[in-house]
């Protein structure tokens, strides 16, 4: 058995040492070939755009422009868009005011109005969720329900006859 796996050995190490020979004999003839025919690899962009834009490529070469036709206001007419004499472009203040819109959240005390609402109702005094922000309220047997979402603020109180 260890004769086998001396075998093995250096038929491993003969077939790495014939890749690494390889890999540097294909290296060699490639910088050969860039030598001689004056080409240079392209190390990519060396110089990093600080503007918010993209700049200019032609990847893509010159892409056609669409062909944007006139409306048609009736047969052999054409439309005509224009600043006539009396007409401006609407002018529009130079700041405008920015104003934060806070999320709606439950409040505390919230879900306490609601089970207070449920028993004046008349309903179960513990409730059940239907979702983490919803609270259900219903006896058995009754056909009087009350849900309440408690960051919307909605109330729906449902009989069923």
């Amino acid at each position: 058995m260890s004769s086998n796996l001396s075998k093995s050995t250096s038929m491993v190490r003969k077939g790495v040492i014939g890749f690494v020979i390889f890999a540097i004999v294909v290296l060699l003839l490639q910088f050969i070939m860039n030598t001689l025919t004056g080409e240079e690899t392209d190390p990519g962009p060396s110089v990093v755009s600080r503007s918010a834009y993209e700049s200019e490529s032609l990847a893509f070469s010159k892409l056609p422009k669409p062909q944007v036709d006139s409306l048609t206001l009736a047969p052999n007419t054409r439309a005509i868009f224009s600043l006539s004499n009396n007409q401006r472009l609407p002018e529009f203040p130079p700041v405008v005011r920015v104003y934060e819109i806070q999320p709606l959240a439950e409040k505390l005390g919230d879900a306490d109005r609601a089970r207070q609402t449920a028993v004046e109702l008349g309903l179960a005094e513990k409730e059940s969720r239907l979702i983490d922000d919803t609270l259900y309220s219903k006896i058995d047997g009754l056909t009087r329900s009350l849900t309440y979402h408690k960051v919307q603020k909605e109330w729906n109180y449902e009989v069923d006859l």
